[in-house]
């Protein structure tokens, strides 16, 4: 499938460093299409220019709180009964189900 881009037109102008708008505008095409074709014949990445009027300053980042911790299951909470009480599982496991009745 012949190519909609002009790509000696395109790498002239993306050398001159036009916007990648006023390409598309001249030829006829999305900016998308533009890039992805400049991109294709391996051009330079452009950065936007960063001027002062269209600089974004951006507030400091706040680290996030640690996540709380995880409810303890039921099945650990019978293992460590199991394991502080040096008992079996299932003397562990009538154990919390007799804490649980009295909660």
């Amino acid at each position: 499938m012949p190519s909609l881009v002009d790509d000696d037109q395109l790498r002239q102008m993306w050398r001159n460093n036009k916007h990648a708008s006023l390409i598309a505008e001249t030829m006829g095409l999305s900016i998308t299409t533009v890039t992805r074709r400049a991109r294709a014949l391996g051009l330079p990445i452009r950065l936007p220019s960063m001027t002062a009027s269209t600089r974004i300053i951006l507030p400091p980042v706040t680290p996030r709180p640690p996540p709380a911790p995880k409810p303890i299951s039921g099945y650990d909470r019978i293992a460590q009964i199991a394991a502080e009480r040096n008992v079996t599982f299932t003397a562990a496991t009538q154990q919390y189900h007799r804490e649980r009745a009295t909660q």
